[in-house]
């Protein structure tokens, strides 16, 4: 079964829509960045019409829901501390959180991926280079 939630939150600058999708025990997350605030039919045609190109990266659900956890905790200890309500940025901002997190491991592993694989074709290089040494000093 594949269930999905999307938060809407300003940034700062930027309006974001986080989306995650849930299949099983596996969990994505995709971003889409908004310049201005959509309205909801905007908001509702991008949905329709565009979600399905999004590029879901797979995160760890249990980060997800701890971060969730963390910043419902520290929303409610500021609405305490300020004495009236704050807006639903808290919990945009720890799925963005885990989804930078995700996109940087991603990033390692993606480096240390290439790097494995120019160091194997310098090595293959090298030993045809060595044959070839070989070869010629044998008179072939």
């Amino acid at each position: 079964m594949v269930t999905g939630e999307c938060i809407l939150f300003h940034d700062g600058r930027f309006w974001t829509a986080l989306f995650m999708r849930h299949e099983g025990q596996s969990a994505f997350m995709a971003r889409q960045v908004f310049g201005s605030e959509p309205s909801h039919a905007e908001f509702l045609e991008f949905l329709a019409l565009h979600s399905h190109h999004l590029h879901y990266v797979p995160v760890n659900r249990e980060t997800i829901d701890q971060l969730m956890l963390q910043s419902a905790r520290e929303g409610r200890k500021a609405q305490k501390r300020k004495g009236h309500s704050q807006k639903n940025g808290d919990q945009g901002k720890a799925a963005l959180d885990a989804y930078k997190d995700m996109m940087k491991v991603q990033r390692v592993e993606r480096k240390h991926g290439q790097n494995r694989l120019k160091r194997e074709e310098l090595q293959e290089r090298f030993q045809a280079r060595q044959l070839k040494k070989k070869q010629k000093k044998r008179g072939h």
